[in-house]
């Protein structure tokens, strides 16, 4: 069964007003992630 997918392409666009903002926020968000699961699975540490 085949789909046209073309009515779904355009309310992407209000969504993300171009691919580079994605990508900053997606850049300053992962280092928050990071430091926190460090933080959560005991900074490093065994056990």
């Amino acid at each position: 069964m085949k789909h046209d997918h073309t009515a779904f392409a355009a309310p992407l666009q209000s969504y993300a007003p171009s691919r580079a903002v994605v990508e900053d926020r997606v850049r300053r968000f992962m280092p928050l992630v990071r430091r926190a699961a460090w933080h959560i699975n005991g900074a490093g540490r065994d056990g």
